[in-house]
């Protein structure tokens, strides 16, 4: 995927194949060390255009770690004269390529396998023209591209390769789902926030996936996004003909009912699903009973309530379930939790789960993320958490947990994210959790009694912190920046509504990896001094920052 240059960038020095350091033959290199070389001036921004002429006679095989930034139609001619042998590219975000660009220049080698041109501006349909010689592609990445219509869709009729397709976010696409049906070896396809797309269309990119005949049953697994499509319950029916090869299915926000969920409880081998904010209700989810092989199962803003929860007692292999926002689920809910024994991951985040339906997860040997925020668990609910020790993510944003509550997290020393972001926790509370938690890599603590002690303690005790959220909290100051910048790994920082200063900010330059700082509210920060950071900060990328 295009990145930043400045990622990974750091070490370039002390790298055998450093832009400082290379040979002045490229050619007579081994392969893989050519392809280092290349990677290494993809990272240092280096990779120009004459650069890439030093490549000719290499074997190159990736150009998936290029700079967005630097690819433009020219880069691309260069890359594609020099880069012969290529298997993969990624041109994600790549704004700067025109579609005619595209059509001249893209790198159809015959090795080509995987390709990504997701998010770029020039690519339309005639851009999708360049990808009809590449006969070999197996994975295809065309999302978030407003341009693309169905007209496009057709250049990719030939690639009877293909086994991996995306359209997510594809705006105007409406049509030409009639031009994959020749796509046979297909095992996966997003088409998910294509809001466009018909039933009927929907229904028609199936195609692919129906037997030849009869004679001919086909039993490869396959994945589908239909998410904000017009996919309906006459869709749900024609899946009944790969009821045996579906293995996930997302139909998020789509115009599904439990009528529609009669035909879903008939794909036995459905091992993802997922149903957010689809309009079903308890007597929709009683006919998914029978999906015993279900892995993965979101219900969130949808009608369910403590009934329907009830009813799917039977899935005993679910490892992921998402109740988010379903106002009618509470702790009697919670009881099916003793038969989902291999649970992993639970969300009931806005829910009327209290402290009872925290105390009938203890059966959850396994479970590793937990999310409770905006419930109604309290400090005494969380002492049921004390034994939880397999937990790495927790999310207890809430202001019904104190620090009182957080006393009771002790023995989670395997926790790597929690969310307490409007929890009531002052610095006291931050220096018990934090001493017990050294493997945090994620934190949000923004309700507001934070000060620069807590900071410390934070900086103490989690060294390997990446992402960093403790902004509206008033009383930090640029006293907390020295504690700060040695949580060496930090990679987002979020210090807004602080008082942080201009003094306090040009010291956040030492933080090598920083690529995102969040100092909106900042009242005596100034614009010159946040000028000077982004030329000083290494990595940084993005400031969220207003006068």
């Amino acid at each position: 995927m295009a990145r930043s240059v400045s990622e990974g960038a750091t070490n370039d020095a002390r790298d055998p194949a450093s832009p400082s350091r290379l040979p002045l033959d490229l050619e007579s290199l081994p392969p893989d060390l050519a392809q280092r070389v290349f990677d290494v001036l993809a990272r240092a921004n280096e990779l120009t255009v004459d650069a890439l002429g030093r490549f000719e006679g290499c074997f190159l095989s990736d150009a998936s770690g290029l700079d967005a930034n630097v690819v433009t139609d020219a880069f691309l001619a260069a890359l594609r004269d020099v880069a012969t042998s290529l298997s993969r590219i990624d041109l994600t975000g790549c704004d700067a390529l025109t579609s005619a660009g595209l059509r001249l220049n893209f790198p159809c080698c015959a090795r080509m396998t995987i390709v990504n041109v997701s998010e770029c501006a020039g690519v339309d349909d005639d851009a999708l023209a360049a990808m009809a010689s590449a006969t070999h592609l197996k994975s295809f990445f065309c999302e978030g591209n407003d341009a693309v219509t169905g007209s496009g869709v057709r250049h990719l009729a030939s690639l009877t390769s293909l086994r991996e397709l995306s359209f997510e976010r594809c705006a105007k696409l409406r049509e030409g789902m009639c031009h994959l049906a020749g796509l046979r070896n297909l095992r996966s396809l997003n088409l998910g926030w294509c809001g466009k797309l018909s039933a009927k269309e929907t229904s028609r990119a199936l195609t692919p996936f129906f037997p030849a005949s009869a004679s001919a049953p086909r039993s490869t697994p396959i994945e589908l996004s239909l998410a904000r499509t017009g996919a309906n319950a006459d869709t749900a029916r024609a899946l009944g003909q790969v009821a045996g090869r579906l293995v996930a299915l997302n139909v998020s926000g789509c115009a599904m009912n439990d009528d529609a969920l009669h035909f879903l409880g008939g794909l036995i081998n459905l091992r993802s699903l997922s149903l957010e904010r689809c309009r079903v209700s308890d007597v929709g989810v009683r006919q998914l009973c029978g999906l015993r092989d279900l892995r993965e199962l979101n219900l969130g803003y949808t009608r369910v309530t403590n009934d329907g929860v009830l009813a799917l007692a039977p899935l005993t292999e679910l490892r992921v379930v998402n109740l988010d926002s379903l106002g009618d689920v509470g702790d009697a809910g919670m009881e099916v939790a003793r038969r989902w024994e291999k649970l992993e991951s639970l969300c009931v985040s806005d829910t009327g789960v209290g402290d009872g339906g925290v105390r009938k997860l203890k059966s959850c040997a396994r479970l590793r993320d937990l999310n409770l925020g905006y419930t109604n668990v309290t400090d005494d609910g969380l002492e049921h958490l004390e034994d939880m020790t397999s937990l790495r993510n927790l999310n207890l944003d809430s202001r019904l947990i104190t620090d009182d509550g957080v006393r009771h997290l002790a023995n989670l020393g395997a926790l790597t994210a929690i969310d307490l972001f409007g929890a009531k926790i002052t610095d006291e509370g931050a220096s018990r959790l934090f001493k017990c938690t050294p493997k945090l890599e994620r934190l949000e603590l923004c309700g507001g009694s934070l000060t620069n002690v807590g900071v410390k303690r934070i900086a103490e005790h989690c060294k390997g912190m990446k992402t960093l959220n403790i902004g509206r909290n008033a009383k930090i100051t640029d006293d907390c920046v020295d504690d700060v910048v040695t949580m060496r790994e930090l990679t987002s920082l979020n210090l807004a509504f602080s008082k942080i200063t201009s003094d306090g900010v040009r010291k956040l330059a030492a933080l090598p990896c920083l690529t995102s700082l969040a100092i909106k509210g900042c009242e005596s920060v100034s614009l010159a001094a946040v000028e000077r950071l982004k030329r000083e900060a290494p990595a940084l990328r993005t400031v969220g920052f207003s006068i």
